[in-house]
C-alpha cells in the first residue's frame, strides 16, 4: 500500500509543460518490472497511458480514468493500438472521475472543447460556452485492487486535491 511517485504538471504563466510530464513518466516507469501499478488520472485519449504501458513491459499493469465519453473511446482505441502493436502491459480503462467520494457528479465542459479537450474539470468555470455531463466518480481506494503503485499520474484540471482526498487507503 504505497505509492512510489506522483507526478504533476509544472505550470509556467499558467501553461501546463507537458514534455516535462513526459520525462517525469518515463523515469519513473523505466524500472518497473516488479507488476507494480501505474495509474493515469485523466487520461484523456491516451497519450501518458500508453508511454507508461510501453515502459511497464510485460510485468507491469496501467489503469486509466477518463470520465469524458468521447475521450473514453479514443482513450480504449489508442490502447487497443498500442496492444496490437506489442505493448505487453496488462490495461484496465475505467470511465469514471477520480473525486473524494463515488457516485455521479457533473463534469463541465467549456466551450472551444473542440480545439483544446483537455480542458473538462469537474470544477464549474464562468464560461458562458459551457455545458455539463453527468459522470460516474469514484475514489481511488474505491477504484483500485492493487498493493502497490508505482507511479499515480493526475491530470484533471484543479481537482487533484479532491481525487488524494479518496486515497486514503
Amino acid at each position: 500500500d504505497s505509492v512510489t511517485h506522483v507526478v504533476g504538471l509544472p505550470r509556467v504563466c499558467g501553461l501546463a509543460l507537458e514534455s516535462d510530464l513526459v520525462v517525469q513518466v518515463t523515469r519513473a516507469t523505466t524500472s518497473t518490472t516488479d507488476n507494480s501499478s501505474l495509474v493515469d488520472g485523466g487520461a484523456n485519449i491516451g497519450y501518458m497511458t500508453v508511454l507508461a504501458g510501453h515502459m511497464a513491459g510485460s510485468e507491469g499493469r496501467v489503469i486509466a480514468f477518463e470520465p469524458h465519453p468521447v475521450l473514453y473511446s479514443r482513450l480504449c482505441e489508442h490502447v487497443r493500438l498500442a496492444e496490437s502493436h506489442g505493448c505487453k502491459a496488462k490495461f484496465k480503462l475505467r470511465e469514471q472521475a477520480l473525486g473524494s467520494t463515488t457516485g455521479n457528479a457533473w463534469l463541465h465542459v467549456p466551450g472551444g472543447f473542440e480545439q483544446n479537450d483537455g480542458l473538462a474539470s469537474m470544477i464549474p468555470s464562468k464560461d458562458a460556452g459551457e455545458h455539463r455531463l453527468e459522470v460516474s466518480l469514484t475514489t481511488l481506494d474505491e477504484a483500485l485492487d492493487v498493493d502497490s503503485v508505482k507511479l499515480l499520474k493526475l491530470d484533471i484540471e484543479g481537482y487533484e486535491a479532491e481525487a488524494l482526498t479518496g486515497a486514503r487507503e
